[in-house]
């Protein structure tokens, strides 16, 4: 029997038929008229309105050398720096490359390694956006798995990333390997894609094939499935000598030791739509560019637009916004209309619960102004709003007693 963890749900098959649509079709690589890039509260621009720039430029830095740098997927004309949060960069329509990053050798030292990843720009890309070097840097490493489980309905652009680009992430993981200071033979690619299994395995890539099953993308689900080991609450993964990096993590590490600095990223658009598909495109391509692509089956006004999957990802409230490093798909959906009613104590929401908490308690307590310390061990996954009969939006209202609860003395 494939492994998995507790809890959890298994989407129906016309959900699992759309993502298997998704997953066959080949990346394209797009080039927007224009980026839109977000910066985060440690990133400062290091370009002015009016500079020219080219395809790996540095467009932002962190004075104190924590974060990761910004490059640019395009060449162009930096046209506006918007409160020092969002660059605007035009396209000049030519795509030329600026002077790359000197490529390392597959013997590169741990420390060379760990220094490209930040001169990279590389972040988690699963969406949880920390420092991947600051992630390696972990003393004592005994296992690397690699994520492709891309569990959420309609996602896929991991598993096509692993088919279509495998020799590229079977080199990724090789240096991801070094980086975390073991060899490549303690790197395991795990997947619920029997196809992608296969193609990883061809390239010497220990792999484990997984049930289907939501949310084993979850790191510590993740875990849980692959060694049969839980993680506590109050301690991550690197504690216990192991490192869960995401799919599109592993093929921009390979790309940044050959001098590319992650300027795109794969990504699905998928849901409600003609045509789904799968990118390649600049950090900062607006969210408009890339639903285009798709052709939405309705119109602005009777859909919403996810950043994300449907479980976990983010509502767009603005189209021209632009994708972050951290955005593997863009889900389109019906406009939501749900009427919720009171809870029936079925129980569905602790059946399904992976990090086995009782959702249904927690949002009464919270309701009620009360606290339940539980609520800190939620892990956000969306199972309980998913199969809850009352329609009660369970997810968010934990989501708010936990907040609450981390931010209390």
């Amino acid at each position: 029997m494939k492994r998995t963890f507790r809890g959890g749900i298994v989407f129906p098959s016309a959900l699992q038929n759309q993502k298997e649509t998704a997953q066959a079709s080949s990346f394209m690589t797009i080039f927007p008229k224009q980026l839109h890039l977000s910066l985060n509260s440690a990133l400062k621009p290091t370009v002015s309105v009016g500079d020219t720039v080219l395809i790996g430029d540095r467009l932002a830095a962190d004075p104190d050398g924590k974060f990761p740098p910004l490059h640019c997927g395009i060449s162009g004309t930096v046209t506006a720096i918007e409160q020092s949060s969002v660059i605007t960069v035009i396209s000049d329509g030519s795509n030329t490359f600026g002077t790359l990053l000197p490529p390392l050798s597959k013997t590169a030292s741990r420390e060379a390694l760990l220094q490209r990843m930040y001169d990279a720009g590389l972040v988690g890309m699963g969406g949880a956006g920390f420092p991947t070097y600051r992630k390696y840097q972990a003393p004592t490493i005994r296992h690397l798995l690699i994520n492709a489980c891309e569990c959420e309905p309609y996602l896929a652009a991991d598993v096509r990333l692993s088919i279509e680009h495998s020799d590229t992430l079977a080199e990724g993981i090789r240096f991801l390997a070094a980086a975390a200071g073991i060899s490549s033979r303690e790197a395991v690619f795990c997947t619920e894609s029997p196809t992608a299994a296969a193609r990883l395995s061809g390239m010497g890539i220990r792999t484990i094939l997984l049930q289907g099953r939501y949310p084993q993308g979850s790191e510590r689900q993740l875990l849980a499935a692959v060694f049969g080991r839980e993680i506590p609450e109050d301690r991550f993964p690197t504690d216990c000598g192991m490192i869960v990096s995401n799919v599109a993590t592993a093929v921009a590490m390979a790309e940044a030791a050959h001098g590319l600095p992650l300027t795109h990223r794969s990504v699905t658009v998928s849901g409600m739509v003609a045509h789904p598909v799968n990118l390649f495109a600049p950090i900062g391509t607006p969210f408009s560019d890339l639903i285009e692509q798709a052709d939405p089956l309705l119109s602005r006004r009777r859909c919403r637009y996810i950043a994300g999957g449907p479980m976990t990802g983010t509502q767009i409230t603005s189209l021209t916004s632009g994708l972050p490093k951290t955005c593997g798909g863009v889900t389109v959906l019906p406009a939501l209309q749900i009427t919720k009613g009171p809870c029936i104590r079925c129980g569905a929401c602790v059946r399904v619960c992976p990090a086995g908490l009782m959702p249904f308690r927690i949002e009464a307590a919270h309701l009620a102004g009360e606290k339940d310390n539980t609520a800190t061990a939620c892990i956000s996954c969306g199972c309980c709003s998913y199969v809850c009969p009352a329609k009660r939006n369970l997810a968010a209202h934990i989501g708010e007693a936990r907040q609450e609860m981390r931010q209390r003395p």
